[in-house]
């Protein structure tokens, strides 16, 4: 907080900040998939492998957030859908998943 009154270190702490809310906030998002296939450590091990998925939902995430009520409306769901496809496309990819596991209900309504 003290930061915020340096002339110039404002700017990088402001940015810093940014990126620090927008991995947990993807983190979070990739959490919701995760904790029903892995446990706690597995669950950070894996987050920690895939930085950058985390990172860039959580900064589209937080990017919404600066749209007034519409972006509070339309974030929350269309993040945690897109960290979970992805976040189950890894899965799938490498092997940690099988087919089995996720399976959609492919019935008519």
């Amino acid at each position: 907080m003290l930061l915020k009154f340096i002339p110039g270190v404002n700017i990088v702490s402001t940015i810093l900040l940014f990126l620090v809310q927008a991995y947990y906030a993807g983190f979070g998002n990739m959490d919701y998939t995760l904790e029903r296939h892995f446990k706690y450590r597995e669950s950070i091990r894996f987050v920690k492998k895939y930085r950058g998925v985390a990172m860039g939902n959580g900064i589209v995430f937080m990017l919404f957030l600066f749209i007034p009520v519409i972006g509070i409306i339309l974030v929350l769901p269309l993040s945690v859908t897109a960290a979970s496809l992805k976040t189950v496309e890894i899965l799938k990819n490498e092997a940690l998943l099988t087919s089995k596991e996720v399976t959609l209900n492919q019935e008519p309504f």
